[in-house]
């Protein structure tokens, strides 16, 4: 139980949480205007975004980073250049955030109870938006419950303490 009240874990799992919020937000906000496929292209630009935010926070890319945040700003800019472009890039910029913030954390902290706490601040700032944006219907919520458990236990539990732990 000590573990669990590390005020560096809570301060890392938030702080990560926050970052995994605005990227997650920002991609469903997405998908009301796009298809899924443009916007998974567009989200991944976060794996060309990672080195370039190193860059601020003193962490030298390999050169080949360069050359390969290159050719993905030109797939980018091929794939669309209206609308939703902007939302998705600011929700790479949210994934490639928290790639970094878990990396700046992750070292010294219990990668599975870090993740708990991301996870918790994540739901905690879901459910305040939704709250106030949406319009909640049980009937919904219950037709909902396979997706909503996928996205709980495989692509949020499990993915991302893999990730931590990576």
């Amino acid at each position: 139980m000590e573990k669990w009240k590390d005020p560096k874990l809570w301060k890392a799992g938030l702080i990560c949480g926050v970052a995994l919020f605005c990227g997650s937000s920002l991609q469903q906000i997405a998908l009301l205007y796009t298809d899924a496929g443009k916007a998974g292209f567009i989200t991944a630009m976060y794996i060309v975004l990672v080195p370039i935010l190193g860059c601020f926070i003193h962490r030298k890319p390999p050169k080949t980073a360069i050359f390969s945040v290159i050719l993905a700003v030109i797939g980018l800019y091929l794939l669309s250049c209206v609308g939703v472009t902007e939302i998705l890039m600011v929700c790479a910029l949210g994934f490639a955030v928290q790639i970094l913030c878990v990396d700046h954390f992750g070292g010294d902290l219990d990668g599975f109870r870090m993740n708990c706490v991301q996870v918790l601040a994540v739901l905690v700032l879901s459910a305040v938006f939704m709250l106030a944006t949406e319009t909640v219907n049980m009937a919904d919520v219950t037709a909902s419950m396979g997706s909503i458990a996928y996205t709980g236990i495989l692509s949020t539990g499990i993915a991302y303490s893999l990730q931590i732990l990576g």
